[in-house]
């Protein structure tokens, strides 16, 4: 007899090891398959025949997933998987003693984890905002800077204009005084000169 190997190689299993692009993810006809071989690896030597493993699966398959049942090919994937697993020694020998039903339920469970892990890993991925929305968002922001640029450069140029008309005014005072100033200091000049 084959030593005992409880580790299962199916894919569920392997993606509960590597999550990272395991294409369980977008294939349902994998998933099927996955837990068909888990089945049989981990509780395929507690079936008395093939016929009630061929009841068993279905009913485990349901237990998980009732969508996965129309899987057209269950008993062609049972017969070799069987034949794969079971002939060559490989897969988990329980005693005859313990309870199938028990095992069912527990394997159960532990495939729905793994596979609702799967479909919370593939909504994360589909929440990832792609390049194309990030750049059209960046372009978005920096449109809205320009406008707030060309606004802020307007209120400048009114500024500029307003300052301008106030220096206009200003030099418009300025200059009769200075003219002034420059008509008297020039005749002082030349009475000081005269005087002198």
């Amino acid at each position: 007899m084959s030593k005992n190997n409880n580790i299962c190689d199916c894919e569920l299993c392997l993606f509960k090891t590597f999550p990272l692009d395991n294409p369980l993810v977008n294939d349902q006809h994998k998933i099927v398959e996955a837990i068909i071989y888990h089945f049989i690896f981990r509780l395929g030597n507690l079936v008395k025949s093939k016929k009630d493993l061929i009841l068993h699966i279905s009913k485990f398959i349901a237990m998980i997933n009732h969508s996965y049942l129309p899987y057209t090919s269950i008993k062609e994937t049972i017969n070799v998987f069987y034949k794969q697993i079971i002939d060559s020694g490989k897969g988990c020998h329980f005693s005859t003693n313990t309870t199938l039903t028990k095992h069912i339920n527990k394997e159960a469970v532990y495939l729905k984890l793994i596979i609702s892990s799967m479909t919370e890993e593939k909504a994360e991925k589909a929440e990832i905002v792609s390049p194309v929305a990030i750049v059209i968002d960046d372009v978005k922001e920096v449109i809205d800077d320009i406008k707030t640029l060309q606004t802020d450069i307007e209120h400048v140029i009114d500024d500029i204009k307003t300052i301008k008309s106030d220096i206009v005014e200003d030099v418009k005072e300025i200059v009769p005084i200075i003219d002034n100033k420059i008509e008297d200091a020039s005749g002082s000049y030349n009475s000081y000169c005269v005087i002198s």
